[in-house]
């Protein structure tokens, strides 16, 4: 992993959002003041072997991951959390948030099927049941969050604004679909987990994946009850930037004019399209974690098989390097976010 230039930590009294991305996998890591810091999603930048991008991030800048206050897992698709249960590991202080959509019994008796079953390609049934077995060894369970959830974190508030009651009541309505399988969604990305944190003077928008919605659901059902007192300055772009969770009123309700964006690209459905990169530059001052292109191969698990047994070792992928788009300013109210970039990551 290459990180942004120059590998400091921040002040006690300094913000920062760092978000990696490289093609397929995502993941932010957050400095809300006074030495906390929150990791939110997970992925890796190559095999199963290499570390998380947040820990290996963290031991760059000499941050231990004992300060870690909060580990957060915004939805269950696998670009979002390779290597999430090393990240809980070794957070060891950490609480563990997750969508409360999937607090389900049904849904926990199906998972631990799944991973029994699980291939290298599965849905990451059993990167979440190691989460949860970390976490009973420790005694602590998982912060099942919704739209009333929030957290009084060093400087200021963490809040959930998605996903939304109506959401979360589908979902369990919902249940299994069937023996071995896990429960369905309407989307794959409609129960995200979507993080507002909120200072005295500066607040920030981790989007997710979350998609623009229907009433009561998405972008829609979060704009429908949430009126935030200061404007956020910094958004994560939902869904790598694509039209699906594009939603007018989060420019003009939740972000400040002319906020900073971030999106990560997800290579095998080519987002952000062209139209795409235009609509945010049109919006804010947009960057762009890349590179486009640097996502996994993606094989059937057919093929991994039989790529293992007509192969002499282990067969390891190519893949791109990680991008790394960090913004930091002080809490003070007439401060502003200083930006900065590693070689793959630029403006858009």
């Amino acid at each position: 992993m290459r990180a942004a230039e120059p590998l400091d930590q921040p002040q006690l009294d300094e913000l920062e959002v760092s978000v990696f991305g490289r093609g397929v996998g995502e993941c932010i890591v957050a400095h809300v003041g006074g030495a906390t810091w929150l990791v939110v999603d997970s992925h890796r930048v190559g095999d199963r072997t290499s570390p998380p991008v947040a820990l290996e991030y963290l031991a760059a800048i000499g941050v231990p991951s004992e300060v870690v206050a909060l580990v957060a897992a915004t939805h269950w698709d696998r670009d979002h959390i390779a290597g999430l249960s090393e990240v809980v590991e070794e957070c060891t202080e950490a609480d563990f948030m997750c969508t409360g959509a999937i607090h389900d019994p049904e849904f926990f008796r199906q998972l631990a099927l799944v991973a029994r079953h699980e291939g290298p390609l599965g849905p990451g049934a059993k990167e979440f049941r190691s989460v949860l077995e970390i976490l009973d060894r420790r005694g602590r369970g998982v912060l099942w969050a919704n739209r009333l959830s929030a957290l009084e974190l060093a400087s200021g508030e963490l809040r959930a604004l998605a996903p939304s009651e109506l959401t979360q009541t589908m979902a369990l309505r919902r249940g299994a679909t069937g023996p071995g399988r896990l429960p369905s969604e309407p989307t794959p990305n409609d129960s995200c987990l979507v993080l507002w944190y909120q200072a005295e003077q500066v607040s920030f928008l981790l989007g997710a994946d979350l998609e623009a919605g229907a009433a009561g659901t998405g972008w829609e059902g979060v704009l429908e009850r949430f009126s935030p007192r200061c404007r956020a300055s910094v958004f994560k772009v939902a869904h790598h930037g694509s039209e699906d969770a594009h939603h007018s009123g989060i420019w003009h309700q939740l972000l400040a004019v002319g906020p900073d964006s971030i999106v990560t690209p997800y290579s095998p459905a080519r987002r952000p399209r062209v139209e795409d990169v235009d609509r945010l530059r049109s919006l804010s001052t947009a960057h762009f974690t890349g590179p486009e292109g640097g996502g996994r191969v993606r094989r059937s698990s057919h093929v991994e098989r039989m790529v293992q047994a007509h192969t002499v070792g282990r067969v390891r992928r190519r893949v791109g390097p990680v991008g790394h788009v960090r913004l930091r300013r002080s809490l003070a109210a007439e401060a502003t976010w200083e930006v900065s970039y590693n070689s793959v990551a630029r403006s858009l």
